[in-house]
Formats: C-alpha cells, structure tokens, sequence
C-alpha cells in the first residue's frame, strides 16, 4: 500500500510536520501498516524493540500491569501521535504494555529500517530526539 495517503494525517501532528521532507520521505518508504483489534497487544513489558509507531485511526494504550494484575495507564495515544522511541535510543526491551483501545491503524517504522537510515544519515538522530521532548511537553501542556 502507498503510504503517502497517510501523510496528511501524520502532517497534522507537530512532529512530522517539521521534518524535513527527506526524512519524511524516507520514513514513509520503510513504513508498513499494522491493524490491532480491541484490546489486542502490539507489544508488552519485555518484549525486543520493534520499531516506532504512529497512530493513523483509532487509540492505543501505553500502560503496564502489575504482579497483582492491577494496570497503570502512562498514556492514550491517538492519531497522529509517535510512540516507542525510547527503545530506539536505548535498545532495551520494552518497558511498557501496548494494546489497541478500540479498532486501530497503526504506522510502523521498524527498527532495523530506522537504524539503517539513521546510520546512512546521522543528523536524522536530532529529529527523533525532538520526537521524545515534543511528547513530554505535549504530556505537559495536557496537564495544564
């Protein structure tokens, strides 16, 4: 499928609308699309890092459960927001639980793609760092 039906709707989002075009270019090249159904996990606590994800249609949860099966909800991610960066820069296992909220359409940049195009351009690094801070003052400004 042509990922670039999608690319109005991630250039709402503040992120990928201040990429540069190259680099939005080159993410929609490597991109694929996954479905999740309600409540179906697209990764849990522990799991390898998969990739970076945006979120098309739909929510995703981001939250983790405890021994005691109590959840604890981190985030509600809706379109056109990223998510799963972290383990990009870290390359540890997830640390959190990711389940479809209702029927959704996810964009996935998967990791080995993502690092292959940031080692043939390492500027690109920059602008997954912003992706992190851009989040946590998105997280910030909601709690105003």
């Amino acid at each position: 499928m042509d990922m670039q039906v999608w690319r109005s709707r991630l250039e709402s989002g503040q992120w990928f609308s201040h990429l540069p075009v190259p680099l939005q270019d080159s993410l929609l090249a490597v991109a694929r699309l996954r479905r999740l159904s309600t409540g179906q996990r697209l990764f849990k606590r522990g799991d390898p890092p998969c990739g970076l994800y945006a979120v098309l249609e739909g929510s995703v949860r981001i939250g983790a459960v405890s021994e005691q099966g109590k959840e604890a909800l981190l985030s509600l991610v809706e379109s056109p927001h990223w998510f799963g960066e972290i383990c990009l820069f870290d390359g540890q296992p997830r640390t959190h639980d990711a389940f479809g909220v209702s029927q959704c359409t996810l964009l996935h940049i998967p990791q080995a793609a993502l690092l292959a195009l940031l080692d043939e351009q390492p500027v690109y690094w920059r602008q997954l760092a912003l992706l992190m801070s851009c989040l946590l003052y998105t997280s910030d400004a909601a709690d105003d």
